[in-house]
């Protein structure tokens, strides 16, 4: 627990000029361990709009904690936040807090391009005789597999970009893969566009050496994506051995 502390003061660092007290008793996030993050010197935050946090990675699941964590505690400390899912292989934020499927990142995006630009109205709610409750907002993300290619890179940051004018802090959600397909495909556009959109970038590694090499691989894509800015690595646990 302590070392999700850590994460949280050192990520949250400089966002209002002051340092964050994490207490992970009042958060909604059971901080499975979550272990050593690599220094990374302070980023120079935008004054004109809330700072937007990206969390992905491989470690897909643990990422979901990461970000679940983060934005609880800037919602009890900070101000309003939000959280998007813009995972595009595995948006399980909603069905990880108790909370409806719909309405989704779709129907937030329709708002921005087509409608009053109001994302209030698209965030979700605590599912009916769920037990959990979070101090954040949340937006869904898209649970139908055939809409997934919908999302996209500029349409994410687009979404993004109105959801910062409109709450203190912004929270995404990525998805563990960044690499660009042939022939143009945007299959992983909006996690692209998350991580080079957001102030702050957290990446979850899996403890093993497979963990590793698939984190080494999506540091390579984040790094381009944000052209040499600091990145911030969690590893989700420890080693089993000494060996890993």
């Amino acid at each position: 627990a302590s070392q999700l502390v850590q994460l949280i003061q050192e990520v949250t660092k400089d966002l209002d000029g002051e340092d964050l007290d994490a207490d992970l008793a009042a958060t909604t996030a059971p901080s499975p361990a979550m272990a050593a993050m690599a220094q990374a010197t302070s980023l120079e935050l935008p004054s004109d709009r809330g700072p937007v946090l990206t969390v992905g990675g491989p470690a897909s699941l643990a990422a979901v904690e990461v970000a679940v964590g983060l934005a609880a505690e800037l919602a009890l400390r900070r101000g309003t936040t939000l959280v998007i899912d813009v995972d595009e292989t595995t948006p399980v934020l909603s069905a990880r807090l108790g909370y409806r499927l719909e309405p989704t990142v779709l129907d937030a995006m329709e708002r921005v391009y087509y409608g009053d630009g109001d994302l209030t109205a698209t965030v979700t709610e605590p599912t009916r005789g769920s037990s959990g409750f979070a101090p954040m907002h949340v937006l869904a993300g898209v649970a139908n597999p055939d809409d997934w290619a919908l999302l996209g890179r500029d349409r994410c940051v687009d979404l993004l970009r109105r959801a910062c004018d409109q709450w203190s802090h912004v929270v995404a959600l990525s998805g563990p893969w960044l690499q660009s397909l042939p022939q143009g495909v945007d299959r992983y556009g909006a996690s692209q566009g998350a991580v080079a959109f957001g102030d702050r970038v957290v990446g979850v590694f899996d403890p093993s050496p497979t963990g590793v090499l698939l984190g080494l691989d999506w540091l390579i894509e984040a790094r381009r994506l944000r052209n040499g800015a600091p990145v911030w690595i969690v590893f989700a646990g420890r080693p089993r051995s000494a060996v890993q």
